[in-house]
């Protein structure tokens, strides 16, 4: 909306999987021991904090040094890439996952309520949530003005630095939101999580007419 791409957002699943598993995980994770509920809030935590942290860092990049979006968020998904893979190579012996997760956070990704899987209903709530802020706010309609017209819109009024920062930030929370998803699914925490679909997340986008 903003004319802003993220092409980080596949490794944004990676890292984010890797890390929050490395924080859940019931054999040698700083919540070996605790009830395995306190260790799934914990890695949900982790998994958006660790989303929106690479969202913030490609928004400053972007809005801070005047970076192209395509360039920042390009060399972000090299880099977190690698490092989700070395630091699977640290955690574990054969560098390849990180299992052995609580439970109970694997009913994110594969749990059912009333018939209907657990994540579609998680997907909508956020998707309920990115029409309500896109169609009922200030900010809404200030990602739309700097979608029409940038110079335009500072000139009304518009932080247009802060609203495009945020709009990477909550880009990487949604990512954050969809890593758990992924890794509740596989039950592991894997630094390969969303390798193929790049291609997909940016045709959604794209075909969805954003």
């Amino acid at each position: 909306i903003v004319a802003g791409i993220d092409l980080s957002a596949t490794s944004n699943l990676a890292i984010s999987s890797v890390l929050a598993a490395a924080v859940m995980t019931l054999d040698g994770g700083p919540f070996a021991g605790a009830p395995g509920w306190l260790a799934i809030i914990m890695g949900v935590l982790t998994f958006v904090a660790v989303g929106g942290a690479l969202g913030a860092l490609n928004g400053a990049c972007t809005t801070k040094f005047n970076m192209p979006p395509f360039i920042v968020t390009l060399t972000t998904m090299m880099f977190f890439s690698g490092l989700a893979i070395w630091v699977t190579t640290l955690l574990t012996s054969d560098g390849s996952s990180i299992g052995n997760l609580p439970a109970g956070f694997a009913f994110l990704g594969q749990g059912r309520i009333a018939g209907l899987p657990f994540s579609l209903l998680i997907a909508l709530v956020v998707c309920v949530g990115a029409h309500v802020v896109l169609s009922r706010t200030l900010y809404g309609r200030w990602l739309f003005a700097i979608g029409v017209n940038p110079r335009a819109a500072e000139v009304s009024g518009v932080p247009v630095r802060k609203v495009v920062f945020w709009a990477y930030v909550i880009c990487g929370a949604c990512a954050g939101i969809a890593a758990i998803l992924y890794t509740a699914r596989l039950e592991t925490g894997s630094p390969v999580l969303g390798q193929r679909i790049l291609l997909d997340v940016v045709g959604a986008a794209v075909i969805g007419g954003v």
